[in-house]
């Protein structure tokens, strides 16, 4: 089959994807790595190959059970030093979380540096259910999920030189259930999806102050049942999946479509239809142009949707669909994206009219619950770091 391949492009270092839901990492002059969470409590780490493929790097790291988001934190202004975020809850309580981190040295490997009690911290009982990191490195943010009535809000923590969490002062709003967090790419505002009852989902407005605080700028509403959300690249657009009637009648999916202002509010701009659909995951390519969604249709047979992103934030299909619907990680270079399947990552070429060319694929021992990739900063263009998880 003859393709074009993409010119690598390096930068400084930044990009994701979650247990779960999805965004991106970049690199500089060196190897990318895929660190993937492994149902028996490891980690692996995976070096990418220029190619596109994944090898191996030493043998899996031990983690807390309960794996519920990763985040890759890149190096702060005047370090070399990042750091990988682990989220886990207690499995039987539901109510207990902690978060771990790992020091990533030059060769990918991981040396942990401790673990933070999210119940220590948060203002009521629940539990983390994402993470995301600041793009500058300054600062980690946790969205508390907890029960319907009470109040719910990102906790944050700067992270100190030795990649170790200290809690910061938070912002309460009226929601609860902060499911997802997004971050912009020059890290200004952060996003917090929350539901707040009769499936209304709505997104929190906030501005992120020098001391990595949280001001209310507003909120928007944000349909039903929302799953993932994220911020393209360029800090244009913010994407979010709405599903109407998840778990109560014929699936009815679509993908919601905001315009970010300058002053970090969102403009709802419509939203594609995906008929019949959930999508449950979702990646972007480092440059904005392309969204890869993964789609569970009412009818079975999940699968890959590329869409096209236009000049003015809408979504257009682009080719026929692919893949099996996991959970997916795009490379912060625009050359490669990942998808859990199975026991396995299969690995794509993205091509230059965002079509996906199989590559193949990297054999685990166990079942994966998630990915993320290591990097940030590409080209001038950061974007936040951090995984997804599934919703209780």
């Amino acid at each position: 089959m003859q393709f074009q391949r993409r010119k690598l492009r390096f930068g400084a270092a930044c990009a994701t994807v979650l247990a779960f839901g999805i965004t991106i990492l970049a690199a500089p002059l060196h190897a990318q790595y895929v660190y993937v969470a492994l149902s028996d409590s490891t980690i692996a780490v995976e070096r990418i190959e220029p190619n596109g493929t994944l090898s191996q790097v030493g043998s899996p790291v031990a983690a807390q059970p309960g794996f519920g988001s990763m985040v890759v934190s890149p190096a702060a202004a005047g370090s070399a030093s990042k750091y990988l975020y682990v989220l886990t809850r207690n499995l039987t309580t539901n109510f207990v979380g902690l978060i771990s981190g790992y020091a990533i040295d030059s060769h990918g490997g991981l040396t942990p540096i401790g673990s933070t009690s999210i119940d220590a911290t948060a203002p009521v009982t629940g539990f983390a259910l994402s993470l995301a990191a600041d793009p500058l490195g300054r600062d980690l943010y946790a969205g508390l999920y907890i029960g319907l009535g009470a109040q719910g809000n990102p906790i944050p923590y700067r992270i100190g030189s030795g990649g170790d969490l200290t809690v910061l002062p938070a912002t309460t709003f009226n929601g609860s259930r902060d499911y997802y967090l997004a971050i912009d790419p020059g890290g200004k505002y952060l996003y917090a999806e929350y539901y707040s009852g009769t499936n209304a989902t709505s997104v929190y407005e906030t501005r992120i102050n020098s001391d990595g605080t949280l001001t209310s700028l507003g909120s928007v509403a944000a349909g039903h049942n929302a799953l993932p959300m994220l911020v393209e690249p360029l800090g244009r657009f913010l994407y979010l999946s709405n599903n109407p009637n998840l778990g109560i009648g014929p699936i009815t999916g679509n993908i919601l479509e905001y315009k970010i202002g300058s002053d970090g509010r969102l403009t709802p701009l419509g939203s594609t239809v995906a008929a019949q659909e959930t999508i449950r995951y979702m990646a972007v390519d480092p440059d904005g142009k392309f969204l890869y969604a993964s789609v569970y249709p009412d009818t079975g047979g999940s699968h890959i949707q590329v869409y096209r992103i236009g000049s003015d934030g809408g979504l257009t299909r682009v080719g026929s669909p692919l893949g099996q619907g996991g959970p997916l990680a795009a490379d912060p270079a625009g050359n490669f994206l990942y998808e859990l399947v199975g026991n396995a990552v299969v690995e794509y070429r993205t091509l230059p009219n965002g079509k996906l060319d199989t590559i193949g694929s990297l054999a685990l021992n166990v079942a994966p619950t998630g990915l993320v990739i290591s990097g940030c900063q590409t080209g001038g263009n950061q974007h936040p770091c951090h995984s997804r998880p599934n919703l209780p």
